[in-house]
């Protein structure tokens, strides 16, 4: 019979410290996989108990505008339907850039947010060349809580009915037809370029600073054409002091359902309107951006925060994803970027 000898016995045969090196490796391998887990436990564990505390929203403005209004609205929806206080803070200035920095720097969870609109994060980074945060980078979209679209309005006795009318006035009278609006920068003031660029309009834009003096000039007869949001057209077309041509959001606005849009009267894909939505610092988990989406389009649904809504003259978005909001809110910057390059327009 052939026997092994000691050394072909100890190769087979498992030796304690083999063995015990064995279980540490088993180990180690067991903790990195937790390690690789430990994320999504952490972000499903932070969506769970998100939120442990009260909320803010930042407001770039002053109390008593659409923003504020917005922002109230919604905030008093999100508390009902979080079970937490949900407060609005002001930090106004600056072209609203001061509060959107706030929120940039704020800390990444959840608890910091910002009342975000087409002029803090659409315009203002492309007209100011030392804004301190980067409208791109420093966000992560939240949800998209509505918009206010311009309307082109021209008194009574304008000699144009509709929107087509309108064009060919100002086509057969180039240089002689001018249109106010209420600050440089804002949506009605690109709207009206935009226009000017796609229908190539030869006619004068006369900024104001605010719709109070853009609107006395139009009633005044100072200037042929008043381009504004619908929370100033909406009264003076009511009570037939203005005339509605056409509305500039991508379809016809609730709020003025009979006026219908730039798009469908000679003018496809045109849409400039203002905006507002809600957004977090960037690096917020996508778990707590979810559930502060969802809680947001709950509260958006409830009629409440409709007619509120109405009321400011803000017309409600159906309910959307933040991915979806993400994708729709780069497409805008790159338009209104677009508007503003080839405009040359830039802030005096």
């Amino acid at each position: 019979m052939q026997t092994s000898s000691p050394s072909s016995v100890r190769s087979t045969q498992s030796h304690p410290a083999d063995a015990q090196t064995r279980r540490v490796l088993l180990v180690a391998a067991a903790l990195c996989g937790l390690g690789a887990v430990a994320p999504a436990i952490a972000q499903q564990n932070g969506a769970s108990t998100f939120p442990a505390r009260p909320i803010q929203i930042i407001v770039p403005s002053t109390p008593g505008g659409i923003l504020d209004i917005a922002a109230r609205t919604v905030a008093n929806g999100m508390s009902r339907e979080l079970g937490k206080p949900v407060v609005v803070d002001y930090k106004a200035g600056a072209g609203q850039t001061i509060g959107a920095n706030f929120v940039a720097k704020a800390p990444a969870d959840g608890y910091t947010l910002l009342l975000g609109s087409n002029v803090s994060l659409a315009v203002n980074p492309q007209l100011m060349p030392n804004i301190p945060y980067n409208a791109a980078k420093d966000f992560i979209p939240v949800a998209m809580l509505g918009t206010n679209a311009n309307a082109v309005m021209v008194l009574p006795s304008f000699p144009a009915n509709n929107f087509t009318e309108f064009v060919d006035y100002v086509r057969k009278n180039p240089g002689k037809v001018s249109y106010a609006h209420p600050n440089l920068g804002s949506s009605a003031h690109i709207a009206g370029e935009a226009l000017r660029q796609q229908a190539q309009l030869d006619y004068l834009a006369v900024p104001f600073k605010g719709s109070a003096g853009a609107t006395t000039a139009a009633l005044g007869s100072q200037v042929e054409v008043l381009i504004d949001n619908l929370a100033t057209a909406i009264p003076l077309v009511k009570v037939g002091r203005l005339k509605a041509l056409a509305v500039t959001s991508v379809k016809r606005s609730a709020l003025l359902p009979e006026v219908p849009t730039i798009a469908e009267s000679g003018f496809p894909g045109f849409h400039i309107a203002g905006w507002i939505s809600i957004h977090a610092p960037a690096g917020t988990p996508s778990s707590v951006v979810n559930k502060l989406n969802e809680t947001i389009r709950r509260t958006l649904a409830t009629p409440e925060t409709r007619q509120q809504f109405e009321r400011a003259m803000i017309d409600p978005v159906a309910a959307d994803s933040a991915q979806n909001l993400d994708r729709y809110l780069k497409a805008d910057y790159e338009t209104w970027g677009s508007v503003i390059q080839k405009g040359n327009i830039h802030l005096e």
